[in-house]
């Protein structure tokens, strides 16, 4: 595959050579193989110049990821366990970055002096392996062919609303009274609002009043009293403590959302991605316990 890469960059078989230090019957040779052991021919040569076929052209960048994967894997295994280098891609929430994952990540850039950190701050869930992340965190349960899923930690959540919102409009004792309600959305969670009471599982489709994919936003109307929000209890904590808001309904509850780390299965061999998911999950651990 090396020698087929080569021959489509320099444009021949000598030049070829040359960059890889063999001859030219080399180089030929071993594409030929690559093309018996594919079944079709991968380059049109003539006596002027050597250029890709519609087969070859079809699999050269699939060819090119897997040299790219091998050389970076083989540079990894050669590395000191204590010394990390390279670049690692890490997708997280925007609201989660900035309150949990702000603080870790700055820890382990500075303990891996070596290693070049790209944080993107995105809501939702994409496919890490086509848009080439090492980690892509998230709380949502879809997942992708040839990605790993790796349980992080759970996010308790709750109904809340401000007491002056609760003394204008009544005090709630069942999901069912929300229909009723201006109820404030998590657009990438949706208005099918989840809650487990003693007759078991029930969903409650509510009407959004106000919907964003920013939790602190939805978090400030709930204190400014405009309605009652479905919101992560880390998010609203302060809040709470504070008395600006109060949990609705509190014996209903409503079920965690387990956050996960989405890898690419090939990315897990790299020590400075295994790395770094560890460290997360084992900081987030110490600082949840200290707490």
């Amino acid at each position: 595959m090396r020698a087929f890469a080569e021959v489509v960059r320099t444009g021949s078989f000598t030049a070829a050579a040359e960059a890889l230090g063999v001859t030219p019957a080399i180089i030929s040779k071993r594409v030929v193989q690559l093309e018996r052991q594919t079944g079709f021919s991968l380059l049109h040569r003539t006596t002027r110049r050597v250029f890709l076929s519609a087969e070859g052209e079809y699999h050269l960048g699939r060819i090119k990821a897997l040299l790219a994967l091998y050389d970076e894997t083989f540079t990894a295994l050669r590395q000191k366990p204590e010394r990390l280098e390279g670049r690692v891609r890490i997708k997280v929430p925007s609201t989660l970055g900035f309150a949990r994952l702000n603080a870790l990540l700055l820890q382990f850039a500075r303990k891996h002096p070596g290693i070049d950190l790209e944080v993107l701050l995105l809501d939702g869930t994409l496919n890490p392996i086509v848009e080439s992340i090492d980690i892509a965190i998230t709380a949502f349960p879809m997942s992708f062919d040839g990605v790993s899923d790796e349980t992080l930690w759970p996010i308790r959540r709750a109904l809340f609303a401000s007491p002056d919102y609760l003394a204008r409009h009544g005090t709630i004792v069942h999901p069912s009274q929300l229909e009723t309600h201006r109820c404030i959305v998590y657009q990438p969670t949706g208005p099918s609002w989840p809650f487990l009471g003693d007759t078991g599982l029930v969903h409650v489709t509510v009407r959004p009043w106000l919907s964003s994919n920013d939790m602190l936003m939805l978090l400030n109307a709930v204190r400014q009293g405009e309605g009652i929000g479905l919101l992560s209890h880390y998010i609203a904590t302060t809040a709470l403590q504070e008395g600006q808001v109060e949990v609705v309904i509190p014996r209903f509850n409503v079920p965690d959302l387990w956050v996960k780390a989405m890898v690419p299965a090939q990315r897990l061999v790299l020590p400075r991605v295994r790395s770094l998911l560890d460290f997360i999950r084992v900081q987030h651990k110490q600082a949840i316990n200290d707490i």
